[in-house]
Parts: C-alpha cells; structure tokens; sequence
C-alpha cells in the first residue's frame, strides 16, 4: 500500500466531511430540512480556504440526506457531495464532484449490488469496482454515525477499530478510533477523538482529530487533510470548525436549488 492511498484516506473520512451535524429532530411521518455552515481554515487557522454548507433531509425523524456544497471565501461553489443515507447510516450512497480538481467519486446501491466509481481528475482513468457490503462497514460521512452508535464505549477510553470503505479504489482499511481528552472549545464542552490507521502504518500515515459536543454530540471541529483539494489539485492540512449554533430551518425547494447549483472550476485570488 502506498503513502498516497493511505493519505487519501484521511481525505475521505469525513471527513470529508467529514464533517456533520445529524442531531435536528423531526415528528414522526414528517419530512423536514434544515442547514448549517463550517468554514475550512489553514492549519494555524489565519487563512480560510474555503466555506462548507451543509443541508439536512430528515424524514420520520431519522437523518435521510444531505448535500454539502464545497464554496470559495468568495462565494461560489467548486464541488458538491450528495449523500443517500436511506440504505445505511454508516455507508451511505453517495455522489461527488469537485470541478476544481476534476476528481469525481460515486458509490451507489444497484440490483444486482454496490458499485463505486473513482477518478482523481480529468486526466485519470476512471475506475468502476464492485464494493461488498459487510456489517459495519463504514463510508464517508457515515463515520459520524460510527461516533453516535460508538459513543459510550470510547468514552470508557477503550479504542474501536472498524472498517472504512476507501472510496479511491474500492478497498477496505482497518482504522482504529480512540478519545484523547475532554476540553472546552469555544466556550462549548467537547470530547476529542484521534482516527488512525491500526498497527505500524498508523506510524507513519496522516491521522485526523474530531471534537464532539459532550452534550449533544455534535461535531464541532475536524483537524486533518482536507476532504477536498487545493487549486492546484494539492492536499492540505486544516481546521474545519461548525459553530455551536442551532441549525437554520430550510425546505424542498432549497434542496433542489443546491442539486442543481452551477459549479465553478477556479477561486478568485
């Protein structure tokens, strides 16, 4: 296994978003929206990269979608992340593009079983691989549910290690979650958690840090590889942090504006 895979791996734990707030509440028989932002700084946080707007789709009380809109300081939007979580919480099907980077990922559910398809950007080949669905796999974003169902065994400090799909070439890593300290960020209580790779190549690959609201569990700041590249299509270190502020009611419509949203290739200066 090479550097790159395993450093695209923390790419892709969701951090990229990586990167959720699954908490707002909905009456059963109902099917209700709502929204929040980050913003994704340089890892000594004085630079914003770029901002991330989430939008939830909750139906009969459970999580059931989100779009995550990748923007520029400026504005516009470069890549889109639809997420389906009508099949599983932990794997969920999924769709992105960045039209910076040219790079696209999908995994979805089919007849006749999983598939996922990969590119790096416009000049790599496209790889198309059957995924196997096993217990517990988990996939992008759907490590924020491993967080929720894993909660009070890792707060017992005992590490937990499960299986995340990588979505770059269709194999399975072995990563091993773990808490580090409870701390106060930004005037909030918080549980931190470390992700890594088990066994020696935990030595030597990139690893990400999660902070957790102690009382709701929501996730409040992701410290990593952006889930998301650089201009120049380059991985970068950064702090991703989500205000401790309720979530802003949306609706149908709004979700169907972001589906169909125009994607930018470049940022301004």
């Amino acid at each position: 296994m090479h550097l790159s895979r395993l450093t695209l791996l923390a790419v892709f734990i969701g951090i990229l978003g990586l990167l959720l707030n699954s908490s707002t509440p909905a009456a059963t028989g109902t099917e209700t929206y709502s929204r929040y932002d980050g913003e994704a700084r340089s890892a000594d946080g004085r630079t914003l990269i770029y901002r991330e707007h989430h939008l939830l789709r909750i139906k009969d009380g459970v999580l059931n979608g989100r779009i995550v809109l990748y923007a520029c300081p400026e504005g516009p939007a470069f890549a889109r992340k639809v997420l389906d979580y009508s099949g599983s919480l932990t794997a969920p099907d999924l769709r992105f593009e960045d039209h910076r980077a040219g790079s696209f990922r999908q995994l979805e559910t089919l007849p006749t079983g999983r598939r996922l398809t990969s590119r790096k950007n416009l000049n790599s080949k496209t790889l198309v691989v059957p995924v196997v669905s096993t217990p517990g796999l988990v996939a992008d974003a759907g490590f924020d549910e491993f967080i929720h169902q894993s909660w009070a065994s890792l707060m017992t400090n005992r590490p937990i290690n499960f299986n995340l799909l990588l979505l770059t070439d269709g194999s399975v890593l072995t990563l091993k979650g773990s808490r580090l300290r409870h701390e106060e960020l930004h005037g909030e209580q918080v549980e931190v958690f470390n992700v890594e790779l088990t066994g020696l190549l935990g030595l030597i690959a990139p690893n990400i840090v999660v902070s957790y609201s102690s009382a709701d569990h929501v996730l409040r700041r992701f410290q990593g590889l952006s889930p998301v590249q650089d201009e120049q299509g380059r991985e970068v270190k950064t702090v991703i942090d989500f205000p401790a502020t309720p979530n802003i009611p949306a609706d149908a419509a709004l979700w169907a504006s972001q589906l169909s949203q125009p994607l930018v290739t470049h940022c301004n200066p």
